[in-house]
């Protein structure tokens, strides 16, 4: 059974939920040292933003699978180290949009109406009501940075109060509603800005210290998002001078923002990291990310995964086998090669263009890898830890399948030499390889294989069969192909070839280069 540990605050019904087929162990509110010692022996770990999921902590993560993160952001996360180590990343975006888009409205009408401010100063005996005159949003300019499901929703209410609404994302190419604009030239004509950015290193301190002089004097900004997106230091003192008039933030560079500048200032209205908790949006990502972990546990569906493509129930099922040849083709591909690979490219052709290929890339890169590491790589892995190698993988999509419906070439390049490897689905479940360094075989594609250099001419497969008898090699199948050095003759066989056997194999005059294969999947069997 499937072993969950949820290690954050998370709503009841996830753990509800995940009992109905998992093994839940609940221990919120974890250091990283008591973090480290709970995820020992863990499958699948659920976390929200209180928890910080570091290098260390994967690291001592023997048999971790899946980090469910739910709500959207991922920063508290190392997600390159789960990357590599096989983990994958799941979130639940949208669950909390409506949650986080609302409580940036409600920033904004405090910003634009003093609402923070002038409650502290009623409450303090004051009455200043001149101080507090505060402006209307119809007709204002609000510029959105980031224009993901809580953008569109932000936008979505600020126009229906009468707002003029623009928009930067560097992920879109164009938007009619609201129109894209250039980021430096957003900040400089915004009344309002407002932010919906994850944290990358491209996005930290996005807004800085230049980007707010550009700023009108009269412009307001305001980070619902992720807090190391701001130069808090520089905004304090851009409002502090006067420079912008003020802003309200949800979200700051460490939680609790103890110390923090953004507090000593009255022009900033400050929340708790809000934006998610109202109760529908905990009982919202809670049960999506319960959903999602069962739905891996079950049948190895991916979905949101935030460094692995998704691949969800019937997509899933007619991938694998797909996946399986993919792999087998870069596994052979790369056993012919007599140097260190330095590049794998994929081809695919035909209805697989119709699919997301992206895993069939990191499939044929686990079979590259597997012949090079003690442990074997996996497709959320493979792609980081042959880059890690200096290993360049690319993919070449081609409409034209020749004689089959969906087709797989694989080749592997070293300095030294390069190799490809071709195959389809036969029945689509049979792996077959279909094609090897431009020559045309059929072969089953998987289990022990023995691929031999030879002359053409008659009696070689005579003397190649009476050897492999003397030596108790049973043949299980043989395909032949011929060249124009020549033939080629590729055999699966019922168990692997030896050295020696290989070895006195060279020695022949009938044979040239000889190599064992060991391909992934049981020997051929009779049908």
């Amino acid at each position: 059974m499937t072993k969950v540990l949820i290690a954050d605050a998370v709503n009841v019904v996830c753990a509800e939920r995940l009992r109905e087929s998992c093994e839940v162990i609940e221990k919120p509110g974890l250091d990283e040292a008591g973090l480290i010692e709970a995820v020992a022996g863990v499958d699948a770990m659920v976390v929200r933003s209180g928890v910080r999921v570091t290098e260390a902590v994967i690291r001592g993560a023997d048999s971790l699978r899946v980090i469910g993160r739910a709500g959207a952001g991922v920063d508290t996360i190392d997600v390159e180290a789960a990357t590599r180590a096989g983990i994958i990343v799941m979130n639940t975006p949208g669950g909390n949009s409506v949650s986080t888009a609302e409580h940036t409205i409600a920033l904004l009408f405090s910003c634009a109406r003093n609402i923070a401010e002038s409650d502290r100063s009623v409450r303090a005996g004051g009455w200043d009501r001149r101080r507090f005159v505060g402006t209307e949003l119809r007709g204002k300019i609000l510029g959105i940075v980031g224009l993901g499901k809580v953008g569109r929703e932000v936008a979505r209410i600020a126009e229906a109060i009468g707002m003029r609404v623009l928009a930067h994302d560097p992920f879109l190419a164009e938007s009619e509603s609201p129109p894209l604009i250039e980021l430096d030239r957003l900040f400089a004509v915004s009344d309002f800005v407002t932010l919906h950015s994850p944290l990358t290193e491209s996005t930290r301190h996005l807004v800085n210290e230049e980007r707010l002089a550009s700023m009108k004097p009269s412009a307001r900004l305001i980070n619902c998002a992720r807090g190391g997106l701001v130069d808090e230091a520089a905004l304090a003192e851009a409002i502090s001078s006067g420079r912008i008039l003020g802003a309200a933030v949800d979200v700051y560079s460490s939680e609790p923002p103890t110390g923090n500048p953004l507090l000593e200032i009255d022009a900033i209205t400050t929340t708790p990291h809000l934006g998610a908790s109202t109760r529908e949006a905990q009982v919202q990502v809670a049960v999506q990310i319960a959903e999602q972990i069962e739905a891996w546990a079950r049948d190895g569906s991916v979905v949101n995964a935030v460094n692995f493509p998704s691949l969800g129930g019937e997509a899933a099922s007619r991938m694998a086998p797909y996946l399986d040849l993919a792999e087998n083709l870069g596994s052979l591909a790369a056993q012919l090669l007599t140097g260190a690979p330095t590049e794998l490219v994929v081809e695919i052709r035909g209805e697989l263009l119709e699919i997301d290929s992206r895993p069939l890339l990191a499939s044929a890169a686990k079979g590259m890898l597997d012949t090079m590491l003690a442990e074997p790589a996996n497709l959320v892995s493979a792609a980081a830890l042959a880059r890690d190698r200096g290993i360049e993988l690319k993919e070449i999509r081609s409409s034209e399948a020749e004689d089959f419906s969906a087709l797989i070439s694989v080749k592997a390049s070293a300095e030294t030499d390069s190799h490809s490897a071709s195959g389809a689905l036969f029945g689509r479940k049979e792996r077959r390889l279909v094609g090897l360094d431009g020559m045309r075989f059929d072969a089953a594609l998987q289990g022990p294989m023995l691929l031999i250099e030879n002359v053409d001419q008659p009696g070689v497969v005579g003397v190649l069969g009476t050897i492999l008898g003397e030596r108790g090699v049973n043949i299980a199948a043989m395909s032949l192909c011929r060249a124009a050095d020549g033939a080629r003759t590729l055999l699966n066989l019922d168990a692997a070839a030896s050295d020696p056997l290989v070895q006195e194999l060279e020695t022949r005059p009938e044979f040239g280069a000889v190599r064992a294969l060991r391909i992934k999947g049981d020997p051929v069997r009779p049908n």
